[in-house]
């Protein structure tokens, strides 16, 4: 049998797990594919895919049988060319139920994910169990979810009404300390590593051989400021009823 055949058939029997991983990682945990790792998200992919076919398979034999000798048969690559006329009148006999099977086993796993995602993040069960972290450490960073420094993971109360970030840039000439609240960020394509920060409410303080000058608002509804020119940033949590910022400010400097 045609090599390609089977290959779509290994990937057809592959995509629940593929899809109930796309709904886990959406959002700002997307997945991200490295050739690295592609070897390891398809084996993974396949491993969950067997589970969800388990239970769909028991579920359809309760109206329809399923003859798992011809299903061997196909992911083998047989030749018997009598017994692949048979399979496939089967297969067109029967392509509206094994296409709304492939369809539910699809849709169903994604929503699944996404449930199992929205429920993990809602409890914070990924912030006690290190083993179900996300990727992404900047959301969890830049949402207060918690924080990282060279001891490990500090749990943050969650409690921040908004975020403060001072962010201290060099531009060659002179350092500039960009201040503002926390509005958006975006990450890189790449790489895991922040892409740009959207700060609203600004202020600027620059830093030169010639002295400082003092804070002053930058007029505009935003600034954008490209991660690539940031040296290190200080992030403030803050309550509306706060009346110190002190005990929540932490120096994180990003990786070289």
């Amino acid at each position: 049998m045609n090599f390609a055949f089977t290959t779509l058939l290994l990937v057809l029997i592959s995509l629940p797990g593929f899809s109930f991983r796309r709904g886990y990682y959406s959002g700002r945990f997307i997945l991200d594919f490295k050739p690295e790792k592609i070897f390891y998200e398809l084996l993974l992919s396949f491993l969950i895919s067997l589970l969800f076919h388990t239970f769909w398979i028991y579920i359809v034999q309760l109206f329809l049988p399923v003859n798992f000798e011809n299903l061997g048969f196909l992911l083998i690559g047989g030749d018997d060319f009598n017994r692949l006329d048979g399979i496939f009148n089967n297969i067109h006999f029967y392509v509206y139920h094994i296409f709304s099977y492939f369809l539910s086993i699809s849709i169903i796993p994604y929503a699944l994910g996404r449930f199992v995602k929205n429920k993990i993040r809602e409890h914070q069960i990924d912030i006690k169990f290190p083993m179900l972290r996300y990727p992404n450490d900047w959301h969890y960073i830049l949402s207060n979810d918690y924080v990282t420094n060279s001891t490990g993971y500090i749990d943050s109360d969650g409690n921040a009404d908004f975020i403060v970030l001072d962010i201290l840039v060099n531009n060659g000439k002179e350092s500039v300390i960009y201040s503002g609240i926390l509005e958006e960020y975006y990450l890189s394509r790449t790489d895991k590593e922040l892409d740009k920060l959207i700060l609203v409410y600004p202020s600027k303080k620059t830093y030169s051989s010639e002295g400082e000058s003092e804070f002053r608002d930058i007029p505009g509804n935003f600034l954008v400021v490209p991660y690539k020119h940031v040296l290190n940033l200080n992030i403030k949590y803050l309550q509306y009823e706060q009346e110190s910022m002190d005990d929540s400010n932490l120096l994180y400097t990003p990786k070289n």
